[in-house]
């Protein structure tokens, strides 16, 4: 079973910022999945969707977080990409994926630059490795538990974090060797010495999902959010790395303060 969250505030129920269907008409959700590609061996799916709402409180929302893809394309090593990023409203977080298995997040992405009005000033301009430290030092680790049965021959299986992940597991029966490697962008693989067995395992690590994430001031201020509206264009450059691996793909999603009108 997988869960998805989509936040329209910056926590549950935020007063301040959720999304108010009455500000729209006819507001639709509109879900593309492939239970294919979801669920390989299961014999039947299902898909719930459960809202968060508020019953008896009745708050005032002055806007809500819009979360859009902006961009996607397929790179080229060492190559350059240029994407327009909107200015209509401020921007709270900027997410870039370039994640492919078996590679780092450098190897993907080896630089990234922010250019205001043909650089006329340049908020970021970074290294991918160096990006990566700043997201070390501004989010904790991403901790999951992984439980499944590992074969006494190679067994593959893919974790949430990306990059410098960390696996652990301990078997429930069998006195015998357990080996766990992790080989960067999500994929990892077990092995059990004489028997399969179900393992629990504890991954921890960073860049989850192939995920890098630039916030903007104090994610909790709205202040403190990049406020676009205020510049003409904004360029997002992007240089892949050296070794992009098999049909690599590169997306970038954008979280937004859009304001309801008065």
């Amino acid at each position: 079973r997988a869960s998805f969250g989509l936040d329209f505030g910056r926590k549950l129920w935020d007063p301040e910022l959720a999304f108010d269907p009455k500000k729209f008409t006819n507001p639709q959700l509109k879900i593309t999945w492939d239970e294919d590609v979801a669920n390989t061996s299961c014999a039947e799916n299902s898909i719930m969707v459960i809202a968060h709402i508020f019953d008896e409180a009745t708050p005032a929302p002055t806007g809500f977080l819009m979360t859009k893809e902006l961009y996607t394309y397929s790179p080229s090593a060492n190559a350059h990409e240029y994407i327009d990023l909107p200015t209509d409203y401020p921007i709270r977080k900027l997410l870039m994926r370039s994640h492919q298995e078996e590679r780092t997040f450098t190897q993907m992405l080896a630089e990234i630059k922010l250019s205001e009005d043909n650089d006329k000033r340049v908020p970021l301009d970074v290294l991918g490795d160096e990006l990566f430290w700043q997201i070390k030092r501004t989010y904790p680790e991403y901790i999951e538990n992984v439980y499944m049965v590992i074969g006494t021959t190679d067994t593959e299986f893919r974790v949430t974090p990306s990059e410098d992940a960390v696996i652990i597991g301990s078997k429930t029966s069998t006195v015998a060797g357990l080996m766990l490697i992790f080989q960067n962008g999500g994929l990892a693989k077990g092995k059990c010495e004489t028997a399969a067995e179900t393992i629990y395992m504890m991954c921890k690590g960073y860049i989850p999902h192939g995920y890098a994430a630039i916030p903007f001031g104090d994610p909790d201020i709205t202040e403190n959010w990049y406020d676009v509206t205020k510049i003409g264009s904004l360029i997002l450059r992007l240089k892949a790395g050296p070794s992009l691996g098999s049909s690599p793909t590169t997306q970038v999603i954008a979280q937004q303060l859009r304001k309801y009108a008065a």
